[in-house]
């Protein structure tokens, strides 16, 4: 987790801090950049200009542009995503010019709804917290769609790894489109 950019004697995050905290705080969750998710590829379509934008903007060379931003990570090698999400904090906001939707993406300060589910999934919590009492495994399930049998397992377990499994398996089984 690199929180270098962090100023330890600021008062007050700026929003770029909190973006950055939070963003940080996904990947240690497991998440994985949202702008790279399969589910991508037919919402949002980088511009060759985003490789003249990362190299003034961050100095990265075009294979360091193509990790971090471009490259669309191998659907074998994850085993769940989500619809593409542009407000997840996983996102790196993109200014329009840098894809062929000219779609400007923000710093997204806050987790999204699909950040929020997702994060119930892999660690659920059975009992709300008094300052976010909508955030139940049930309404984690509507966020992601998730119906039917598996749906109703996941409600009567008790048990986080088989409440994983049962999604893991029902995201691919939708992801494949079956």
């Amino acid at each position: 987790m690199n929180l270098q950019q962090i100023d330890p004697d600021c008062s007050k995050l700026r929003d770029d801090e909190k973006w950055k905290i939070l963003h940080e705080f996904g990947h240690t969750l497991g998440f994985l950049h949202e702008h790279q998710s399969p589910a991508r590829i037919t919402e949002l379509t980088f511009d060759d200009y985003v490789y003249k934008y990362y190299d003034y903007k961050a100095e990265w060379p075009r294979e360091v542009t193509e990790s971090e931003v471009t490259n669309i990570i191998n659907e074998e090698k994850i085993s769940n995503y989500t619809d593409f999400d542009p407000k997840s904090i996983i996102m790196y906001p993109i200014v329009a010019s840098c894809n062929l939707e000219r779609i400007d993406i923000p710093k997204n300060v806050e987790l999204s709804d699909m950040d929020k589910a997702l994060a119930m999934l892999h660690y659920p919590r059975f009992v709300p917290h008094e300052e976010a009492s909508e955030w139940t495994i049930e309404h984690a399930l509507d966020v992601l769609g998730v119906h039917g049998n598996t749906r109703d397992r996941i409600l009567q377990s008790r048990c986080p790894k088989e409440i994983y499994s049962l999604f893991t398996l029902w995201n691919k089984k939708r992801i494949q489109g079956l």
